[in-house]
């Protein structure tokens, strides 16, 4: 007959073994009752390890969108803000041009410093940026779209100068000075200059001497802004792309710029009073036409927020839904694992105090 034994060090290095595999199975019932799901889903799941990733992945892409979606509305809601505040500078305009169609020098002065104000927060407005990109640059975010019309060197300043010279030398005889400009030529060279600011009158060289000769160019595009007339776009659904930014290029800016510089050029105390008169009414119904087109401006780009927080709502929708999903494949029964945690604890302990005993035996305290 065959007698085997086990020692006491096999019982301990059993024990020791028992205690290790329960301590890891412990680690990891604490990391799923802490996170909610499989410690290990590649092995808990097995096949449905797979659909387990595509739902992960379908999570990230709403989670892009919506963070896409932040910074869109960021720069929408600063689009129309200053779209506001350039409506609000026409409007100042507006105020001092109805009742001021036949003011002497003093009112006339009052006049031309409110415009002036007014132009110098239109150009700021224009100029808003977020994050470092330009809102009404179009895709040209990194271009500033407007010059200050009131610094040294203003290409706009000049080409119009450019345009009201050409424009008193053609005239039969030559006028020398604006000035002198009958009340029919004014009227005249602002039929003309509206055309041009509009778009619908292009310009050449002569007498625009930086341009190439031959060509017909844009006025404003050429000389008043650097923006572009495509504007940016976002995706903010899996099937869905709004412009979520506007240009100076509109016909509610360029009309603005039109009445600012003509009102400032010709509301002068030189200037004959019924020719004031008549440029004041005119003015009145171009600033008119800019705060109606900056207007739409801004609705335009509020309709584009509206579509963004309905895109909003429905990623979040969809978020929920695959969550759930993902919660029925990866997640745990927590009662469950709670139960298993108290159990485990309580073996570790038994295994804790038979090691102990075990350690203590020795056949001294048996002699």
């Amino acid at each position: 007959m065959k007698t085997s034994f086990i020692s006491s060090l096999a019982m301990q290095n059993s024990m020791r073994s028992t205690i290790l595999k329960a301590q890891l199975e412990m680690t990891n019932l604490n990391t799923e009752l802490t996170t909610g799901k499989h410690a290990d889903l590649g092995v808990t799941l097995g096949a449905n390890t797979a659909r387990s990733l595509d739902l992960n992945r379908d999570i990230d892409r709403i989670t892009s969108l919506v963070s896409v979606n932040s910074i869109a509305t960021q720069r929408l809601k600063s689009s129309q803000t200053a779209l506001d505040g350039m409506a609000k500078a026409a409007q100042e305009i507006q105020k001092v041009l109805v009742p001021n169609t036949s003011s002497e020098a003093p009112t006339l002065s009052t006049v031309a410093q409110t415009i002036s104000n007014a132009f110098n927060n239109f150009t700021s407005f224009a100029n808003t940026a977020v994050n470092g990109e330009y809102l009404f640059s179009g895709i040209n975010t990194d271009v500033k779209p407007v010059d200050d019309y009131f610094a040294d060197g203003s290409p706009l300043k000049e080409a119009y100068e450019t345009e009201l010279n050409a424009f008193m030398a053609a005239q039969t005889p030559p006028v020398g000075d604006f000035a002198s400009l009958s009340k029919p030529q004014v009227e005249a060279f602002m039929t003309h200059i509206e055309g041009v600011f509009n778009g619908t009158t292009t310009v050449t060289n002569p007498p625009h001497s930086s341009l190439t000769a031959g060509q017909n160019y844009d006025f404003w595009t050429t000389f008043g802004s650097k923006a572009s007339d495509t504007n940016m776009t976002s995706r903010i659904s899996q099937n869905e792309v709004v412009e979520t930014s506007s240009n100076s290029n509109s016909q509610g800016m360029r009309y603005f710029a039109l009445t600012a510089i003509t009102s400032m050029t010709f509301l002068d105390a030189k200037v004959d009073s019924g020719i004031r008169e008549m440029v004041a009414m005119k003015s009145v119904t171009n600033i008119g036409t800019a705060i109606n087109g900056l207007n739409q401006q801004q609705s335009q780009l509020g309709l584009s927020e509206s579509r963004v927080s309905k895109a909003n709502d429905s990623l979040e929708a969809q978020k929920k839904i695959i969550e759930t999903h993902l919660l029925d494949i990866e997640g745990i029964d927590t009662y469950e694992a709670k139960t298993r945690l108290d159990l485990l604890q309580q073996q570790i302990e038994i295994a804790y105090s038979l090691t102990s005993r075990l350690q203590k035996m020795s056949l001294v305290n048996y002699l």
